[in-house]
This record gives C-alpha cells, structure tokens and sequence, in this order.
C-alpha cells in the first residue's frame, strides 16, 4: 500500500493506494467550487493535488493518467 499523504484520505481507501492495480480518484471540484470567483482556489487546490500524483509517480515509478470532463460553462454570454 502507498499513502496518499492524507490521514483520511488514507483511512477512506482502507490504509492508501493498493500497489499493482487500476485505482480510481475523483473528485467534485465544479460543486466545492462555484463561479468566476473561485477559480483561483480551485487552480491552487488542483496544482497541489497533481504535485502530489506527480511525487507518487516519481517516487514509485508508476503511470499517472488524468482527464478532465467538461460539462459546463463559466459564464454564459446571453
């Protein structure tokens, strides 16, 4: 198992990232973050979390895919 750096996180995935397997992590970013003026701290929460898959992915030397899904605007120009 490899941790995630996070207490509960690592409690919530019973004790971290198993190793030698397809592990999933998502989060809802669009609804802990809502409008123009919070894109900043979503950007800065975003840049950490993939400093932290970035230093796993080094450290054990495992593959890191990420995708983003868009399903919505900003602001909507009528």
């Amino acid at each position: 198992m490899l941790t995630t750096g996070s207490t509960e996180l690592d409690k919530l995935l019973d004790g971290g990232i198993e190793t030698g397997s397809i592990t999933e992590i998502f989060g809802e970013f669009r609804s802990d973050y809502v409008g123009r003026s919070e894109l900043a701290p979503r950007q800065a929460h975003l840049a950490r979390f993939m400093r932290l898959l970035l230093r796993l992915a080094d450290e054990f030397g495992v593959a890191v895919v990420i995708t983003n899904q868009v399903v919505a605007q900003v602001d909507v120009s009528v």
